[in-house]
């Protein structure tokens, strides 16, 4: 056996082919082995390049599970499809007795539950087969825990069990074929090569090191290997040489707050990178957060920026798979009128409708929030009277969603895409493609679950992925981890270098801790972050440079850098010039101020820098999506500009300008109202609306009479809060819980009149404004105070009601950047308009929680915080309205539950 050890930042694809021209290998009698499909297209162009005319002919590549699948089929048995491997293995656990004890009980009796078990668990033969393990020879010579033994005979049994239906329906899940394949089989598959060349192996199984051992005499190695790291643990060959002395290359850590400010990093980088003339195949980034990459993706291509994603979009969010889950949605929620305006509304379903304009949604939906339907009673409901055309697509929608089979759902499917299929982008055919031939293979499924096999349908694609246009050689590289052994890249990006990403989680193990493992002979969870760890160097290793971002959020979900930025984080990595670094970077990044190396990362559109804040100082970026041209010529999405400085604000306006600006920009710019929706729990924003107004009512005149005050409240509930308000089961229960709340706000009310305290009618719900000024400019603040009352010593005390959850008290003051200004713009509004009386607190009234006063500024201290608080709003109030442009949201999530996020399109997923 010849074994060739390059290092890190040797190109495989380079080496093999040298080593095949050298060694006069024929193409016809060699074999080589790849890691992946991805390496056979780099080492494919190598031959090409090496043996240029001579020889117009290549070996046979084939890739490690290319490998096995050939050799599995010249035993003649049928390779088992998804849907047969889950009905055998419902099979199998029906008939185990005791399996309730090893899962979870009742699994069987959904899909959702039964996939999960069975994906784990088949997950685990895979393991034992590809270690060859035996189950009875196994000996542990002590028990994890006291049940362990009799989990591991049920364990035991549904393997032989799941074997043994296999074998009965002649059909057999990949790993267990490989049980089947004896030496002679080997023997017979190699016997046609003089020559296997075997390139980059790492951690090899027990099966594979049995297959290569048989033919030693005719197998290569290349394999790589570092001279500063000791991989022997996961390394199977040895070179006979050392390693030649190597260069490192630049490395830069960045700690980000938020995937926002990571993106528009990120893209600074590429941007950068390509005005210094760097191609965009020879740059990486590495995928181990997808919801990032989705982001990444959707930027690059806004840019006009070739890119290629291996990974593929998600199909759960493509218009046809959210058209299909509204209709599941709608059939299972009991005609849902809220699911039936959106499926009306949905472009798609219109289409298949033939249905021209908005008119008939506007109508419908009017008709539904005025009279509070919030059910259909069937399909022939007066809503779709005269509407033969809607009437017929919820037809088709319910025929699908009621098939008694997957044979029906694909005839189903097929008939109402076939209704949207013109004029229509690739996306639209593979998601289709997708959704037809997994029903069609998912006839094999035979399970007794309750979902139907509609509903089954849309389970199994749910986290499938289609692939997008794009040749591995051309564009960004957006690439998971394993998708990178054995190429080169010169500049890398690693987004999200967290713990959790790397190393990345790993899911629910079934029955093997460590050590079981151990005594199996199976890989435990370190060597797994040590394979991860050796793909993840040699990809550094071999690149020119490398930015490695982390995320440290402000909630503290995703703060923890990864445990291997020890390793990179010091000596003999170089780090980049942009930055300067001292001893204390191994635990975090310190970036000086932005010298002229710094702002190159905005070579191209230096007066659109912005300076990004975090808790190790400022570095400099550039939004490119941003840039007034694309470099197809078409003008590019711009931030939206305020045309002239803004003079007036309310509370709600502020409280939109602190979050995201553009939200304010549509609500008052453009006079966009939010989407209205029809909630189908408690109605948060309804019983706010209901409370304000019945407690305006019963206070405009208080009655210090407990039995009058107690009566009057009775009456206004019922006025208020009437019958069909919610939508909900246990709507008697939750207003009598809701009334419950609110009579002891009355009755604490009641006490507090006792004791010296009334409430000021007068003020009560009153319009109020007034004038701020800062730097000679002058703000107009209005809006309206829920209640003021006067307190036994004279003051006024300023209550806000609050139906929801009380916020933090640092919240509101500088400490907390301000982050809740209703109580502080309240104060300020009574403060000028009433300067001579004197405010004694500020508080929420909580009507859900303890039903009583909650003071956030003590007496003594309101003037001083009002002065505080006027400073910052007067600094917030001119920075924003002399600014030229509103700016974006600094946090994505916030997107997420933005009235306006189907109309912004900052961000597109």
């Amino acid at each position: 056996m010849n074994v060739v050890q390059l290092s890190f930042r040797d190109n495989p694809a380079h080496t093999c082919a040298r080593v095949l021209k050298s060694a006069g290998c024929s193409p016809e009698n060699t074999l080589v082995i790849s890691p992946t499909q991805r390496f056979k297209s780099a080492l494919a162009s190598s031959l090409m390049e090496e043996w240029g005319l001579d020889d117009l002919r290549a070996p046979p590549i084939l890739s490690s599970e290319e490998l096995v699948d050939s050799m599995n089929a010249g035993l003649g048995l049928e390779s088992a499809n998804e849907a047969q491997r889950y009905s055998m293995f419902y099979e199998a656990c029906s008939t185990i007795e005791g399996i309730g004890e090893l899962f979870t009980e009742n699994f069987l009796l959904t899909f959702s539950s039964f996939r999960g078990v069975a994906q784990r668990t088949l997950q685990a033969f895979d393991e034992l087969n590809a270690g060859e393990i035996d189950l009875h020879n196994v000996r542990f010579s002590q028990h994890p825990y006291r049940l362990f033994e009799r989990h591991f005979e049920i364990f035991r049994n549904l393997y032989e069990r799941f074997f043994e239906v296999q074998q009965e329906k002649r059909v057999y899940v990949r790993s267990f074929l490989t049980r089947l394949l004896r030496g002679e089989y080997m023997d017979r598959f190699f016997n046609r090569y003089s020559t296997v060349l075997l390139l980059l192996p790492v951690s090899l199984t027990a099966f594979e090191k049995r297959m290569y051992a048989r033919i030693e005499d005719k197998l290569s190695v290349i394999f790589q290997d570092a001279q500063d790291y000791d991989f022997s643990i996961i390394l199977d060959f040895k070179g006979a040489s050392s390693l030649p002395p190597r260069r490192y290359p630049e490395v830069t850590f960045l700690e980000l707050p938020s995937r926002t400010h990571q993106l528009m990093l990120s893209l600074s980088i590429i941007q950068r990178e390509l005005e210094m003339g760097v191609p965009p195949q020879e740059i990486a980034v590495l995928n181990a957060d997808s919801f990032f990459c989705n982001m990444f993706f959707d930027s690059l291509t806004s840019a006009c920026i070739p890119v290629n994603y291996s990974q593929g979009l998600e199909v759960k969010k493509s218009p046809l798979y959210a058209l299909l889950r509204l209709a599941a949605r709608f059939f299972d929620n009991s005609l849902d009128s809220d699911v039936f305006l959106q499926i009306i509304a949905h472009p798609l379903f219109a289409e298949a409708c033939r249905l021209n304009g908005r008119g008939l949604y506007r109508m419908i939906k009017k008709r539904v929030y005025q009279e509070r339907m919030f059910r259909l009673s069937s399909l022939k409901s007066v809503l779709l009277k005269g509407e033969p055309k809607v009437e017929e697509g919820f037809s088709l929608l319910y025929r699908l969603y009621h098939a008694p089979s997957f044979e029906a759902v694909h005839e189903s499917l097929r008939d109402f895409v076939s209704r949207i299929s013109e004029g229509k982008t690739y996306e639209f055919f593979a998601v289709r493609d997708i959704l037809l031939n997994t029903a069609v293979e998912l006839t094999d499924l035979t399970t007794g679950v309750r979902e139907r096999p509609f509903e089954i349908l849309l389970q199994i694609i749910k986290n499938r992925r289609y692939p997008l246009k794009g040749i591995y050689g051309r564009g960004i590289q957006i690439l998971g981890l394993l998708e990178t052994r054995g190429i080169l890249f010169n500049k890398l990006i690693v987004p999200t270098f967290n713990e959790g990403y790397f190393p990345v989680r790993e899911g629910e193990d079934i029955l093997f801790n460590l050590q079981v493992r151990k005594s199996l002979g199976l890989p435990t969870l370190l060597d797994r972050e040590q394979l991860q760890f050796y793909y993840l160097k040699r990809l550094v290793d071999s690149s020119n440079s490398a930015w490695f971002l982390s995320l440290q959020d402000k909630r503290g979900e995703m703060d923890v850098r990864s445990r291997y930025s020890y390793y990179f984080s010091r000596h003999p990595y170089v780090y980049s010039s942009d930055l300067q670094f001292s001893d204390k970077h191994i635990s975090g990044l310190v970036a000086a101020e932005p010298s002229s190396a710094e702002m190159r990362l905005n070579g191209i559109m230096p007066e659109k820098t912005s300076v990004l804040e975090n808790k190790w100082g400022k570095l400099p970026y550039t939004l490119s999506v941003i840039a007034e041209q694309g470099r197809d010529g078409r003008r590019e999405v711009t931030q939206p500009a305020l045309g002239s400085p803004v003079t007036e604000f309310s509370r709600l306006d502020i409280d939109r300008i602190k979050r995201c600006e553009t939200q304010y920009y549509i609500a008052r710019a453009l006079g966009v109202r939010e989407e209205e929706t029809l909630d189908h729990e408690i109605e948060l924003h309804v019983i706010g609306q209901k409370v304000h107004a019945l407690f305006n009512e019963l206070y405009v005149e208080p009655s210090l009479d407990a039995g009058t005050c107690l009566a009057r409240f009775d009456e206004l509930f019922k006025k208020y809060l009437k019958e069909g308000l919610f939508f909900t089961a246990e709507e008697v229960l939750i207003k009598k819980l809701l009334k419950s709340n609110l009579t002891r706000v009355v009755r604490r009310d009641l006490e507090r009149f006792t004791k010296g305290y009334r409430i000021c009618g007068e003020f009560m719900e009153k319009e109020l404004s007034a004038l701020l000024t800062r730097s000679g400019s002058t703000f107009t603040l209005k809006g309206r105070i829920d209640r003021i009352d006067r307190t036994p010593s004279g003051n006024y005390e300023i209550i806000d009601y609050k139906t929801g959850r009380l916020p933090g008290k640092k919240s509101h003051f500088a400490e907390g950047g301000f982050a809740q200004i209703q109580l502080g713009f309240y104060g300020l509004l009574f403060k000028f308009n009433y300067p001579e009386v004197k405010i004694g607190a500020l508080s929420y009234y909580d009507l859900s929680g303890k039903k009583d006063i909650e003071t956030v500024v003590e007496e003594g201290h309101v003037q001083g915080y009002l002065k505080e608080f006027e400073d910052h709003l007067g600094e917030l109030l001119e920075t924003f309205s002399m600014k030229g442009r509103f700016d974006l949201t600094d946090e994505y999530e916030h997107c997420l539950y933005c009235p306006y996020y189907n109309i912004c399109r900052v961000f597109e997923e």
